[in-house]
């Protein structure tokens, strides 16, 4: 269809949607600016375009794929998830409605501003993986996911685009397939995504399934890690072995197993990728504190015994921050490999994002006894610089304060706020909740199962892992109320003030 003829639909009303825009068209479908009437907000009208030389069988059978599919996409409901907010046929061509959104993806993201550090692709991993484990857990896989179909802004969560439409479009189950590949082709013959994205399983004729997802989050990864998309000729694992001048071997071997050809040697799930990247980075940034305290301190002046009271003392021997759990399929990929010593300043290990962040219980024991002056900062971990003030202890910040706020006394009652933890280097989220007893609690988001970010759910006062389901209570200082998780919730530390601000 023209686009001339694609204009006609503008100033119409589809079902409870006005049509103000024809905003993008292609082989395939064509999308409009509209504005819904109820609820009043803005969407995008995606109307499907079959060529008028498709059959009166193929469009009958495109027809009721689409019925098929589209109420299990309505009822998908996620943070990281972009919503269908309706369905239907407008002059006999299948149309969805969901959020009209122009910030961009994080492709143009990759674009502007190039290579994303190990530490940065770990936020964006625990987003997109938060929402496909919700989709699988509902029987959904995308299969051919892009970092165009990751919607990314300053003030929202990650959001997965395109979730059902390989299956809606695949030419399979439409028209003839004479090569296995040909499946990765719309019946107009125009490619689904890039090759490079599609498992290579489902190039070769299967459909796609929860590793085909772990294998395009594989290539995602890459591509951030590189700071540029592929071209059409490279492939995912020839990129990989130019980021071997620097990547660590953990995090190059989580990725092999990512990428692996077989599906049967990948992880079995998204969050096990994660897990396993996160572990990974975890690991060297240990390594690179070892490394850094196998030079000799300099001296130091010691603090009068005044500044350094029993609450210091006390923190230093609080459990360790939790870890993420090696499972199975993260020991797999993160094989022993003997320590190796490595030159490299603080500053250029900030810029690869592998900057020393904490140091064993035991390392802390050690220098206590020792009679070293140090601070200790919460139960997350201890900064070098702080263990070599000789300032007093901190004092609780004062109006003009440089300290950052995470939220204040108004938060309403029996609710969380999520916030970004700016003390440590990885800037990760964590959650303030205001109990239904009055008093304030804040945890680390990831859960200690599988790392995925929970929620706070009002209604049972709990925080949830959507996941797998682990329960965790927030009230009882993060404690287990259903597994899998076996740890709790690692809590952080705040301070509330006489202004109603509260700071970590």
């Amino acid at each position: 269809m023209q686009t001339e003829g694609l204009e006609r639909f503008v100033g119409q009303t589809v079902s409870d949607c006005r049509v103000e825009q024809l905003v993008s068209c292609g082989r395939m479908s064509a999308v409009y600016r509209g504005q819904q009437l109820r609820p009043n907000r803005p969407v995008a009208c995606t109307l499907f375009l079959l060529p008028e030389a498709c059959s009166t069988q193929t469009r009958q059978l495109f027809r009721q794929r689409f019925l098929r599919l589209c109420p299990a996409l309505m009822t998908l409901r996620h943070p990281h998830l972009l919503p269908v907010y309706g369905y239907g046929e407008w002059e006999g061509l299948p149309y969805l409605l969901t959020p009209y959104r122009t910030e961009g993806s994080l492709a143009n993201t990759l674009k502007q501003r190039g290579a994303y550090t190990p530490a940065e692709t770990l936020k964006v991993l625990e987003q997109v993986t938060a929402g496909l484990e919700h989709a699988h857990h509902q029987g959904l896989v995308h299969g051919m996911l892009t970092p165009a179909h990751l919607l990314v802004s300053a003030d929202r969560p990650v959001q997965i685009a395109g979730l059902g439409l390989l299956r809606l479009l695949e030419r399979r189950g439409l028209l003839p397939v004479q090569e296995p590949c040909e499946q990765a082709l719309t019946i107009t013959g125009a490619p689904l995504v890039a090759l490079r994205y599609l498992s290579p399983e489902y190039l070769q004729g299967e459909p796609a399934a929860i590793r085909s997802d772990v294998y395009a989050l594989g290539v995602v990864l890459v591509e951030l890690l590189a700071g540029r998309a592929m071209s059409a000729e490279m492939q995912p694992l020839d990129l990989l072995m130019q980021l071997q001048r620097w990547l660590p071997p953990a995090m190059d071997q989580v990725l092999r197993q990512a990428l692996s050809p077989d599906p049967a040697l990948r992880f079995r799930r998204v969050s096990d990728l994660l897990a396993a990247w996160a572990l990974a980075l975890e690991q060297e940034e240990e390594k690179q504190t070892r490394i850094q305290w196998s030079t000799p301190l300099p001296a130091v002046q010691a603090l009068p015994p005044s500044a350094f009271g029993r609450e210091l003392v006390d923190t230093a021997f609080l459990p360790a921050s939790v870890s993420w759990p090696q499972t199975s399929k993260a020991q797999r990929a993160l094989p022993a490999k003997p320590e190796k010593r490595r030159e490299g300043t603080g500053e250029s290990l900030q810029r690869q994002g592998l900057a020393p962040r904490t140091l064993s219980r035991r390392r802390v024991t050690a220098m206590l006894v020792a009679g070293a002056a140090m601070g200790i900062i919460g139960s997350a971990g201890i900064g070098l610089a702080k263990m070599l003030s000789t300032r007093p202890a901190a004092q609780p910040p004062t109006p003009g304060r440089t300290t950052s706020v995470i939220g204040t006394t108004q938060l309403a009652l029996n609710s969380a706020l999520p916030f970004t933890d700016l003390s440590v280097s990885e800037k990760r989220q964590r959650l303030l909740i205001h109990l239904p007893n009055g008093s304030f609690v804040a945890y680390k988001q990831g859960c200690t199962h599988s790392g995925v970010l929970v929620n706070y759910d009002p209604k049972t006062q709990m925080l949830v892992c959507p996941a797998h389901g682990a329960i965790f209570d927030p009230a009882q200082g993060g404690r287990v109320v259903q597994g899998p998780a076996t740890l709790p919730l690692p809590q952080v530390t705040i301070h509330v003030h006489s202004d109603g601000t509260m700071t970590l």
